[in-house]
């Protein structure tokens, strides 16, 4: 228990949180295929796949399956029989398998990518967030103890997380309002208020603490301490946070941050044109989640200034 008290007593200086850093890149705003936005009802959360990405459609109760260019292709689940989904919460995909979490039902439904239900994993919690790993799942809970466990394939849990680290971590552990990622070597977890993106191993082990800047200025010029909620997306070596602000005089805005996983480095920031419930980022494309629907944005580079 020391040494687990030690690592995450590291970079412990976090709370005076670097300025954000320009990554010289500004996110441009594209055009939705209409044809895409009348095939999804209600997104709530957005995850990037190998080639695609995965909307939980929340009205429809399935999955999406769109382009990074926004195009439609496909959906996920039924509406009736054996695999029928009830509440979608989220979703992670690797290879040709998708696994949807089930936040009703208590579950997680194992699908192919084509459509074909495969079986259900039944839990004991409400399963909020999922992420695969390459021999099992971290499955992150809501209400009673909130979990974050390692399941293997078959759904038996390997490794209870929270019990582990509740006493160390403080809030930085409180599953109610979390985000969940799979990394090339296990997974991330990042808690709304958390001042620090938790990397676990594929067992469970806890193996780095990720400082996150805290931002406090936002474009109407007011000053803020809090977050509305954030998401984490993982491109590459590159960790993406996705943090939704709101200032006290209503105006929200949404900002992307990256780092590099490798180093558990901070690299800079770029704002986005539209505040998002959610964002995947897919190479130079962004695609997100807002209350109006699906919305797109391209990274594209901007100039560096002569004294940069």
């Amino acid at each position: 228990m020391r040494s687990l008290i030690a690592l995450l007593a590291l970079a412990a200086s976090a709370a005076a949180q670097p300025l954000p850093a320009r990554l010289h890149l500004v996110a441009v705003e594209q055009a939705v295929p209409p044809t895409s936005q009348q095939e999804i009802g209600r997104p709530l959360a957005i995850r990037a796949g190998a080639s695609e990405a995965f909307v939980s459609d929340f009205d429809d109760s399935r999955v999406e399956r769109v382009t990074p260019e926004g195009v439609w292709i496909g959906a996920v689940g039924v509406a009736g029989g054996t695999g029928a989904l009830r509440n979608v919460s989220d979703v992670t995909v690797r290879g040709d398998t998708v696994w949807i979490a089930d936040l009703q039902s208590r579950a997680i439904a194992t699908y192919l990518r084509d459509g074909s239900f495969v079986r259900w994993l039944r839990l004991s919690f409400h399963p909020a967030r999922v992420a695969v790993l390459p021999s099992g799942l971290a499955v992150l809970g809501i209400g009673g103890e909130s979990p974050l466990v390692v399941l293997d394939r078959d759904g038996g849990v390997r490794r209870w997380i929270h019990a582990d680290l509740e006493s160390a971590a403080g809030n930085e552990f409180d599953t109610a309002d979390a985000a969940l990622a799979p990394t090339p070597d296990g997974f991330v977890y990042l808690h709304r208020n958390g001042r620090a993106a938790l990397r676990f191993d594929t067992t469970g082990a806890l193996v780095a603490r990720l400082p996150t800047i805290l931002h406090v200025a936002v474009p109407d010029g007011q000053f803020i301490d809090s977050r509305e909620t954030r998401s984490v997306s993982v491109d590459g070596d590159a960790l993406w946070v996705h943090t939704r602000l709101a200032t006290p005089g209503g105006h929200v805005t949404s900002v992307l941050d990256r780092y590099r996983l490798d180093t558990n480095t901070y690299e800079g920031s770029v704002a986005l044109p539209r505040p998002l419930r959610d964002a995947a980022v897919m190479g130079e494309h962004v695609v997100g989640v807002a209350e109006e629907g699906l919305l797109l944005f391209s990274l594209q580079t901007t100039p560096r200034l002569p004294d940069e």
